[in-house]
Formats: structure tokens, C-alpha cells, sequence
């Protein structure tokens, strides 16, 4: 279940401007893909990792998305870092919050 006041916060990010635009975008793709690493993002944005990397950074400092786990990339021969959403979500995001985005997808596409 998520907290009201998590959900509330992050209305008030995106009305007050807080939240990028590409901040969003990545945020959605998490949400969309759930569990996933910085090249994962990337390649369902369609943007350079360099891209994806900033705005990583700056939602994981806002506590939108946390850590969850180490993945072994099988193409770059690396471990690296997986991405969840953060402190509002357990396992799955509710309705609300998927309704939410996808009012904010129409409005970016």
C-alpha cells in the first residue's frame, strides 16, 4: 500500500516543478520495467547511458528510487546496480500512482 503522504509529495514535485521532465521519464521506465540497471533505462528510452546516469543520481537523492540489488550484465561483463521504486513502494505501484503517470506520459509525449 502506498503512504498518502508520499503520493501527495510526489503530486506536489511535479506541480511546483521539481521534478524534471527527464526526471519522469525515467521514474515512469522504472515503474514500467520495475527492477532495473541504468542500461535497461536507457535502452527503453532510447537515450545514451550518460542521460539516464544524471537523473538516476538526482531521483535516488530526492528518495523516489532506492538501490535493490546487485545484476550481472551479461553484455558488458559487469556487476551492476539495480533500481527500485523508493521509500513509497513495496512490491508493486498501486492504481493511484499508475494513473498518475500515465496522465503525465500524455501530457510529455
Amino acid at each position: 500500500m502506498v503512504n498518502p503522504k508520499s503520493v501527495d509529495s510526489y503530486h506536489k514535485l511535479l506541480e511546483d516543478g521539481t521534478l524534471s521532465r527527464r526526471q519522469s521519464q525515467v521514474y515512469h521506465t522504472i515503474m514500467t520495467l520495475g527492477k532495473c540497471t541504468n542500461r535497461m533505462i536507457a535502452k527503453s528510452l532510447d537515450w545514451d547511458i550518460n542521460r539516464v546516469t544524471g537523473r538516476v543520481k538526482e531521483l535516488r537523492e530526492k528518495d523516489l528510487i532506492s538501490f535493490a540489488g546487485d545484476y550481472k550484465d551479461k553484455d558488458t561483463n559487469r556487476t551492476v546496480s539495480l533500481w527500485k521504486l523508493g521509500s513509497f513502494e513495496d512490491n508493486e505501484p498501486n492504481s493511484q500512482l499508475k494513473d498518475l503517470f500515465n496522465q503525465f506520459k500524455n501530457i510529455f509525449s
